[in-house]
């Protein structure tokens, strides 16, 4: 997941729409991407959400439709899309990595929801962000965490990661720290099936156990085998 953007999903699924007379707000055009604010919303937020659109893949020659609002903390971000796609599971999915990058990326961090929209910006489905929290990098291995856990675990988990050869074979690995109660929760992206091998799972119980040993002082820990957007499959106990 480093530095990778899942924004040129809208591509083929965020679409413009005409309007008569304006309800929607004051329009922005960044390209081909519009994008409309309410009060509440400033210039500079506009801007740098449309710049950052416009910067990772919608400028590509078709009118999109957006337009960003707040309600309390939280910002929304309305988009038009094509029939059918607030109801493809898939699609949602990546939906939620979208404002998570958005949050991190536009919004210094705050609480992003993306709305699914028709062609009148009539909500059809929000998507939560997923909560990837901070992220950190040791040699290929990025290194997510939360609020719920502190720099310092995290570091201590990376420098852990290195020392046990983790980041040792080829290609990007993404992890993430969280914590629930007294549990620490190591989050680790896996092949399809893994999360299906009981040979795999053995391993990781041990896992646990050791970064339970050498990181977290005997604390429990979980590891829970993810897909790609850290959406649990199984969870390894110690």
């Amino acid at each position: 997941m480093k530095k990778r953007t899942y924004l040129f999903i809208f591509l083929s699924l965020v679409i413009g729409f005409l309007v008569s007379c304006n309800p929607y707000g004051k329009k922005k055009e960044f390209g081909n991407i519009e994008v409309y604010y309410k009060k509440g919303v400033s210039i500079e937020e506009v801007d740098k959400l449309g710049n950052y659109l416009k910067d990772n893949g919608w400028n590509d020659g078709e009118t999109k439709t957006v337009q960003l609002v707040k309600s309390g903390d939280i910002y929304l971000v309305r988009v038009v899309v094509k029939e059918g796609i607030d109801q493809d599971q898939e699609y949602i999915s990546l939906f939620k990595v979208v404002a998570n990058e958005l949050s991190y990326e536009v919004f210094d961090g705050k609480t992003v929801e993306i709305h699914l929209c028709d062609k009148n910006l009539k909500t059809l489905k929000v998507v939560e962000m997923l909560n990837y929290g901070q992220l950190l990098i040791f040699d290929n291995v990025e290194l997510y965490y939360t609020d719920k856990v502190t720099k310092q675990d995290a570091e201590k988990l990376g420098n852990f990661l290195l020392e046990s050869g983790f980041n040792n074979s080829e290609g990007t690995k993404s992890v993430q720290l969280t914590k629930e109660d007294k549990t620490y929760q190591f989050k680790m992206v896996v092949m399809e099936g893994y999360d299906q091998d009981e040979y795999y799972q053995e391993i990781a119980r041990d896992f646990a156990a050791y970064i339970s040993e050498y990181v977290f002082d005997g604390k429990p820990v979980e590891l829970h085998l993810c897909n790609e957007y850290f959406e649990t499959l199984k969870v390894v106990k110690m």
